[in-house]
């Protein structure tokens, strides 16, 4: 089972302004799943994201990824975490303009102790299977949106992380490149792989196999 909570609690500020934005949040996501979790803005469903993705630490309860229990991760520990175990889809893509698609997916590689050729035969492949290629040599604001949210997926995969957190992927994009990128993850997630979709629109929801709803910080029914 890669990922437990138990009673995730996660505050912020001190003293008499301090608030609560999750206040006991327990659930488990199985090997290979694919998840939806839902939220209206002010949920929490973003800091739920932030707990589970190793940006932020939890105030109080217990995390335990693969097994092994990471509650009480230092900033340095989180990001080695964060760096090497998940791979991350936002919403606006996160390219960097100065840097061609091909940079772009290289860019996490570069951490890794691999050659030059063996990095462009990695991206290559991806390059091929999400049908880019064409558009390697091109910096991210000449491709359609659509291209640069595969750019982002590929990114997001080729360091082989344990799984991949999608933050509102479709959100820039018109409903019928919003749904390809969606069908591309599900074919993603059919070779084996975890992946946790946030977001606040059903109809991306439903190409999860689960939903997971947030409301006030809790889990609602």
């Amino acid at each position: 089972m890669p990922i437990l909570l138990k009673n995730i609690v996660k505050r912020y500020g001190k003293a008499e302004a301090q608030f609560s934005a999750l206040n006991g949040i327990s659930l488990k996501i199985e090997d290979g799943e694919m998840v939806a979790i839902m939220g209206q803005s002010g949920s929490g469903k973003s800091t739920l994201l932030n707990i589970l993705g190793f940006i932020d630490q939890i105030s109080e309860g217990e995390y335990y990824f693969n097994g092994e229990n990471v509650s009480d991760l230092n900033p340095y520990e989180l990001a080695e975490y964060r760096n090497t175990k998940i791979g991350f889809v936002f919403q606006y893509f996160a390219l960097l303009n100065d840097y061609t698609v091909f940079e772009n997916i290289e860019l996490p590689l570069l951490k890794r102790k691999l050659s030059k050729k063996e990095r462009k035969i990695i991206i290559e492949e991806f390059l091929n299977k999400f049908a880019i290629m064409d558009q390697r040599n091109k910096r991210p604001q000449a491709i359609s949106g659509g291209q640069q949210q595969r750019t982002a997926i590929i990114r997001a995969l080729v360091t082989n992380p344990s799984y991949i957190l999608a933050d509102e992927p479709t959100g820039a994009l018109d409903k019928k490149t919003g749904e390809s990128i969606m069908n591309l993850l599900k074919d993603i997630n059919k070779t084996g792989k975890t992946i946790i979709v946030v977001t606040h629109d059903r109809n991306i929801a439903s190409f999860c196999d689960r939903v997971i709803n947030i409301e006030d910080g809790l889990i609602s029914l």
